[in-house]
């Protein structure tokens, strides 16, 4: 698989960080909030709306990302199926209109849900089993956006044969440290930089070389992940299937 990183363009004089690419930085390094549960598997907390808005920031601009509370009321449900609209035909007009996105026959999610880091977070905590993490596409899609993937990809040590919204239930077993966890609102998924390293690991024939690629390329540019970061991840756990071919890849990134 070849990787062409996009270029991004320096905003600040010519050094190549924009004031986005800091923000998102010091989030995910930054120390735990106080008054955080400990007992969480994740040494961060993403869920306050007023840290989690960077994602809406960077694509619409800061002064929508501050309607972030309004979007997200209590009252408001991520998730719709045909019982919470008046009529059948209605699913329908709202996907026509784009504002909402179908995941199968007789359920969406709202698109305005969809344009935050936090709103998406919202969607998959009524989709993913409770105690499991949200990781390799279904991870992709929460720190990126764009369309769903085909597959709720979690980490469990469970299996489960129930679909959710015509979509499979896919469980990695992975070690999974809490340097490599992290939780966005009530949802725990992997750091970008583990996300990268789990789409990496993943046979190109399940998901589709291109996609997959475009996805460790995007993830790679928005939140600073080189390849010496995968790298560290993979030689600290070389019994990982394909995790030489993993290696090898991002090797080939550090190639002049």
């Amino acid at each position: 698989m070849t990787i062409e990183l996009p270029t991004r363009n320096a905003t600040d004089g010519g050094n190549g960080t924009d004031d986005t690419a800091r923000t998102t930085s010091a989030i995910l390094t930054g120390p735990r909030p106080p008054g955080g549960d400990e007992t969480d598997a994740s040494p961060y907390d993403l869920g306050d709306p007023d840290l989690s808005n960077f994602a809406a920031a960077r694509r619409r601009g800061a002064s929508t990302a501050t309607g972030l509370a309004n979007t997200l009321r209590p009252a408001d449900k991520p998730l719709l199926n045909d019982r919470d609209l008046p009529g059948p035909l209605s699913l329908n007009s709202l996907a026509g209109y784009g504002t909402l996105r179908r995941l199968d026959n007789v359920s969406g999610y709202r698109a305005a849900h969809a344009d935050t880091l936090y709103g998406r977070s919202t969607i998959l905590t009524g989709m993913v089993p409770r105690n499991a993490t949200v990781c390799a596409t279904t991870a992709a899609w929460l720190w990126l956006g764009g369309t769903f993937p085909g597959t709720v990809d979690v980490i469990s040590r469970s299996h489960y044969r129930a679909s959710v919204h015509e979509r499979s239930i896919r469980v990695f077993n992975r070690k999974s440290p809490p340097e490599h966890l992290i939780r966005v609102g009530d949802t725990r998924v992997t750091t970008p930089v583990r996300t990268v390293c789990d789409l990496a690991l993943l046979p190109e024939t399940q998901d589709g070389n291109e996609s997959i690629g475009r996805m460790i390329a995007e993830l790679m540019a928005e939140y600073q992940v080189t390849p010496a970061d995968c790298l560290d991840i993979l030689n600290l756990n070389p019994f990982w299937p394909r995790a030489s071919t993993a290696r090898a890849m991002f090797e080939g990134m550090n190639e002049p």
